[in-house]
């Protein structure tokens, strides 16, 4: 088992360098116009509560990302899941009330993970 957590920005690349100062957290991946954050989670890990995370910073940020003319419409939130086998996830009501209120993407891919392959992301 392996996750991502995606925190995805859509803006333009001149942008890019504005958000990092504002989120004070470097994007370790960019894809075209979107500005990312991925957090890797591997199956010992402890877990990445990624919607309290992201959430938190995001509108603890709110009107400084507004400033620059992106709104919670140009950001998505992705858990991004390989597995072996049933793929089932479960999510609290008071993180789904949290980023429902935010007005924030919630987007959920699942990957069946083979013997030593994983699907190129890209």
């Amino acid at each position: 088992m392996k996750l991502n957590y995606w925190l995805s920005i859509e803006a333009k690349n001149h942008l890019h360098h504005a958000i990092t100062e504002i989120l004070g957290v470097e994007s370790n991946q960019s894809k075209g116009d979107n500005w990312l954050w991925i957090v890797t989670q591997n199956e010992n890990d402890q877990y990445f509560d990624f919607i309290n995370v992201f959430v938190d910073l995001l509108t603890s940020r709110k009107q400084k990302l507004q400033e620059f003319g992106i709104t919670f419409a140009d950001i998505s939130i992705w858990m991004i899941y390989w597995h072996d086998g049933q793929c089932n996830m479960e999510f609290d009501p008071e993180r789904m009330k949290k980023i429902g209120n935010a007005g924030i993407n919630l987007c959920i891919t699942c990957y069946e993970e083979y013997e030593n392959t994983k699907p190129e992301l890209g």
